[in-house]
């Protein structure tokens, strides 16, 4: 029962710190911020990106308002998309500006 108990408590300061490491990444990458930023100088609109993504609207306009973060995959296809490497993509994404 008591290692039961411990495995509980292991799981659950691991979810805890995963989530406080999310919200570190939104709050100190603001990479939504810079995505909308990116897609505002193309002239482009969400449904427009999400499209040539794969995505649907929703799912696109959660990167930009932080619920979620892209995948790889996505990062690579947005790399594409505005026509940088996936690295010049992610230093953009995660340096101020």
């Amino acid at each position: 029962m008591e290692n039961k108990n411990l495995t509980k408590r292991q799981t659950a300061a691991r979810q805890n710190s995963r989530k406080r490491e999310r919200e570190l990444l939104r709050s100190e990458l603001s990479i939504g911020t810079r995505l909308r930023q990116m897609r505002s100088e193309h002239a482009l609109t969400q449904e427009q990106v999400a499209a040539r993504l794969g995505l649907n609207r929703t799912a696109y306009t959660h990167y930009e308002n932080g619920v979620n973060m892209p995948d790889i995959l996505t990062l690579v296809r947005l790399a594409e998309m505005y026509e940088l490497s996936p690295g010049e993509l992610i230093q953009f994404l995660t340096n101020a500006s």
